[in-house]
This record gives structure tokens, C-alpha cells and sequence, in this order.
């Protein structure tokens, strides 16, 4: 991976400096994907921090992630961005994270507002506080990527 963050982000390459960051939802544990058996593919899934109502934050679920925005911020990059594409699976309506089947519907349980809005901060300031997540600290942070559909 070394070589790819070079050319992505040393001054010698591309010298890119932004990172986009998704807080992953992960899935249901025994996911059989109902609503998208084509376009949710395994190397789609972006796994969750918290896996789980009743479970535990698990902040190494996401570690592929994690080492490149540790790597992209070792060489140089100083804008980093965190973005979520849904809710965790638990705070779903149809508990996929893929979508729900209401076209422009939202999927995001009645009630969860509060507690998707808690998830979210609390990730990014696990970042900012903790040394083995790079103390990095997210400089925006949007509650959906591409919101809208259609």
C-alpha cells in the first residue's frame, strides 16, 4: 500500500492533501442482501464502528481505512473530511444499509435522529483524542453522502 499513498500523496506524485473519510454502518450479521443482490458486493461494505445496539464501539473494525488516512496524513495531506453513506444497519428501516424500498424515502429509523447524530461525533472525536487513530482531526463532517437520489 506504501507505493499507492506515495503517488497519491507525496509532492512527488500526486500531491494530493484531502482525505475522504466514510464512517462505515456495517451490516446485519446474517445479511442476505434482499433490496440489492447486484450492486451491494462484498468490497462495497464499509464496516461500523458500533456493530450493534447493545454492543461495544469496536475502533478497529475499519483498520484497511484507517492506515490510509494514517498514511495519507504522514505524507502531508492536512484536509480531512468524514462523510457517512447511512446509518448503522440497526437504524435502518429495512436494516440495509444499501437502501431502503421506498424510492426517496428515508431509511433512517423514526426516532434515531438523535442517537445516528451521537454515532457520528462520537467517531470523529475518537479520532481527534486518540494517538493510535492519528489524533486527526476531521475538518467537516456530513451526516450523507449524495443524500438525494433520482
Amino acid at each position: 500500500m506504501d507505493p499507492l499513498l506515495d503517488l497519491m500523496f507525496l509532492p512527488s506524485g500526486l500531491g494530493l492533501n484531502i482525505v475522504r473519510f466514510n464512517i462505515g454502518a456495517g451490516s446485519l450479521p446474517q445479511y442476505s442482501p434482499q433490496l440489492h443482490t447486484d450492486a451491494l458486493l462484498r468490497w462495497r461494505g464499509m464496516p461500523g464502528y458500533w456493530p450493534s445496539h447493545t454492543g461495544q464501539f469496536n475502533w478497529t473494525a475499519d483498520s484497511r481505512q484507517q492506515a490510509v488516512l494514517l498514511g495519507a496524513k504522514a505524507r502531508g495531506a492536512n484536509v480531512f473530511e468524514a462523510f457517512s453513506n447511512s446509518p448503522p444497519w440497526w437504524m435502518t428501516v429495512s436494516k440495509d444499509v444499501a437502501g431502503g424500498s421506498e424510492k426517496f424515502q428515508t431509511n433512517l429509523k423514526s426516532g434515531y435522529e438523535g442517537r445516528f447524530a451521537w454515532y457520528l461525533v462520537k467517531v470523529v472525536e475518537r479520532f481527534k483524542t486518540d494517538p493510535a487513530l492519528g489524533n486527526i482531526e476531521f475538518d467537516t463532517l456530513e451526516l450523507f453522502n449524495e443524500a438525494l437520489e433520482g
